[in-house]
């Protein structure tokens, strides 16, 4: 099945989700990221904001802040292309590409190879290689050869797929991260 197949039918399964059971999804992903070693030895963390039905990624953000880390969210700068910038409040977020909110361009960049730990979206994950699917823009697939920070994918058990065409640019994950399951890359 090739990438544009693979994409709408993960959207389709997206769409059936009940508001109610992906804020479950949600809260029990979120729980086991917090508690994750790895979150708690990042200094510096690369997240995204939430996008359609993606994991909600806010309450990550608002610990980031509290834990007084270093958090930088994604500001597109051009065709395919993101930065990091660092961010201290929520609040002063401006509207974005596509709709999500983004830091605004006097916000300092943090550099790619000082972010610890990047917290990535994406639309399917193939279980065994935790290779990922994006939204097909390309952002993140461009953003994370530049970094050699720990990649960290939140996700619904409905994105996991036993195989994923892949491209010579496609990183695998670090770590996937489910409602019930946490899979790391061998």
């Amino acid at each position: 099945m090739d990438k544009r197949e693979l994409r709408k039918i993960i959207r389709s399964r997206l769409a059936e989700l009940s508001p109610a059971f992906c804020a479950a999804e949600d809260t029990a992903v979120v729980a086991r990221i917090l508690q994750n070693p790895l979150w708690h030895n990042a200094r510096s963390v690369f997240c995204y904001l939430p996008y359609r039905r993606e994991i909600n990624t806010f309450p990550l953000l608002e610990a980031a802040l509290k834990e007084h880390k270093l958090l930088a969210l994604p500001r597109i700068i051009g065709q395919g292309v993101m930065e990091a910038r660092l961010v201290e409040n929520l609040e002063d977020l401006l509207p974005g590409c596509f709709g999500i909110p983004e830091p605004g361009p006097d916000n300092p960049e943090l550099p790619p190879r000082q972010i610890d730990l990047v917290i990535v979206p994406g639309l399917a994950y193939e279980r065994r290689s935790l290779l990922r699917l994006g939204q097909g823009q390309g952002f993140y697939d461009r953003y994370l050869a530049h970094t050699g920070a720990f990649r960290l994918a939140p996700a619904r058990a409905c994105q996991v797929v036993t195989e994923l065409v892949a491209d010579c640019h496609d990183l695998p994950m670090d770590l996937l991260v489910t409602a019930d399951e946490e899979l790391r890359r061998a």
